[in-house]
């Protein structure tokens, strides 16, 4: 199974598919079931030496993932109690069999028969989850939490819905996560991806031929879905071809613009230029000496300078102010068709009404909304990757919803969820720096989707490694030793 293949992200649905085309393709239920809970033993080996282990089964093949386990180990000596928490002592077919060939005891849970060394395994409920957790299995998770018990959970932990990483109910906390031919979308959203712990994928005969039949594939954020995209610069090449970019600037913030057109300069764009109004043009080029700096008055000066000057794209909204003055520079850049990244002040000076702002794209836009500048935009959700497709569909443009589980989604279909940041980045101007590294790419030409998704895993990444004391300087000063992981 290649790394590539790796990086796919699979619905409920979508996996369900994955298991009946494997099936009816000549493969077994059961042996499908015997690899997973084989394969669990393996990862559960490499991590912990022999002890009591219990085994906490639900009434569907999760369980009988759980009853594969308890065989397997309990055949290797450990000592094993295996838990049936709906109390009902039944299970249908692969599970059932599985259940049958279990020759041990199966017990209810009292409430008192965990010791401190105890592993829990949940085996309860997996991805396919259907309705919130009840009380009685909520107290369970309470014991288990309150004992500081290490978890093994089986394909996703108990009360983690698969596709959106919400909580149904109640959530039993996993130390590691063996999940099965990919990871689910859930496992990356937050807090499903805190829960899940450690997430391991184990390949267990589910055929790869089955992606191209299961529908629109979303993808982890990773290095090999864009690196085959990053301008690195030819021995031929000038600052002049390596990406001509704008920031617009005003006099509220004007460490924002600063911020973003230092990052678009250290992610290789050739030359940079700062559109400031007349009173910050005294002291800034004594900030980032390496920009250009340009007074304007007005929008129409704006596209002015792009006819003159011949800028390959622009970015518009960091410490702009929600002003008139902004919603005119947003507008007059869209309606002339130019590349255009929309962040911060400039998408939240549409709040009150923000068809205005949609009318008016035409394609070549980035939308990087945080959360709540999503919501003001496009009103409450469930679903964050759904909702991040819906946004992306009816703007016709790219969306990069920020946060510790950023998605990005293009209205042809594709949709990227990275899962490398930090909350270290929650710091002021990290936004700016994000929004600065995409227009620093896509001025170079890399395509619009991979860009973001370059700045997104490359802001992360740095983020990482840092980690306290992290400020937005900082995330553009580590750019050089990140890049060298793959250019």
């Amino acid at each position: 199974m290649s790394k590539k293949q790796l990086t796919e992200l699979l619905s409920i649905d979508q996996m369900a598919d994955a298991e009946k085309l494997t099936i009816s393709s000549g493969a077994s239920g059961l042996s499908l079931m015997e690899a997973a809970g084989r394969s669990v033993v393996r990862e559960i080996r490499r991590r912990w030496t022999r002890r009591p282990v219990m085994i906490f089964v639900g009434p569907g093949n999760n369980g009988g993932d759980g009853f594969v386990l308890a065989r397997i180990l309990g055949d290797l000596g450990w000592p094993i109690k295996v838990i049936d928490v709906l109390e009902r002592g039944q299970w249908t077919r692969d599970a059932k069999v599985n259940a049958d060939r279990w020759c041990g005891k199966i017990e209810k849970y009292s409430g008192n028969v965990i010791s401190d060394n105890t592993l829990i395994i949940d085996a309860i409920f997996g991805a396919g989850l259907a309705r919130d957790v009840d009380g009685g299995i909520t107290r369970i998770f309470n014991d288990i939490r309150d004992q500081g018990l290490s978890v093994v959970a089986i394909d996703i932990p108990s009360g983690i819905d698969g596709n959106t990483g919400k909580i149904r109910g109640s959530a039993l906390r996993a130390n590691l996560t063996v999940t099965f031919f990919r990871k689910k979308i859930g496992q990356l959203l937050m807090p499903g991806r805190e829960y899940c712990g450690e997430t391991v994928v184990k390949n267990i005969g589910i055929l790869d031929e089955v992606l191209s039949q299961i529908g629109t594939i979303k993808y982890e954020n990773v290095p090999m879905i864009w690196k085959d995209h990053f301008p690195n610069p030819a021995p031929h090449m000038h600052k002049y071809n390596r990406g001509n970019v704008a920031v617009i600037g005003e006099s509220v913030m004007i460490g924002a613009s600063l911020l973003a057109s230092a990052a678009a300069r250290r992610i290789g764009a050739g030359l940079v230029t700062i559109m400031f109004s007349d009173n910050n043009l005294k002291w800034s080029p004594s900030i980032e000496p390496g920009c250009m700096y340009k007074q304007i008055k007005n929008s129409n000066e704006i596209i002015d300078q792009f006819k003159e000057k011949r800028y390959t794209c622009a970015l518009v909204g960091p410490g702009n102010g929600q002003t008139k003055n902004t919603e005119n520079n947003v507008i007059s850049l869209l309606k002339n068709s130019i590349t255009t990244v929309i962040d911060a002040d400039a998408l939240s000076v549409f709040h009150e009404c923000p068809e205005k702002l949609f009318e008016n794209i035409n394609g070549n836009v980035i939308l990087t909304p945080h959360e709540g500048e999503f919501r003001r935009l496009f009103g409450d959700f469930e679903n964050k990757v759904e909702a991040s497709i819906n946004a992306s569909n009816l703007t016709k443009s790219i969306i990069v919803f920020k946060g510790y589980d950023t998605i990005i989604a293009e209205p042809q279909g594709r949709v990227a969820i990275n899962s490398n940041a930090s909350p270290y980045l929650a710091t002021g101007g990290t936004g700016d720096v994000l929004s600065g590294l995409i227009l620093g790419l896509i001025g170079q030409g890399m395509p619009m989707f991979e860009a973001a998704c370059a700045a997104v895993w490359l802001t992360g990444g740095i983020s990482r490694k840092i980690g306290p004391g992290l400020i937005a300087e900082d995330v553009i000063k580590n750019i050089p030793s990140e890049l060298k992981q793959f250019v």
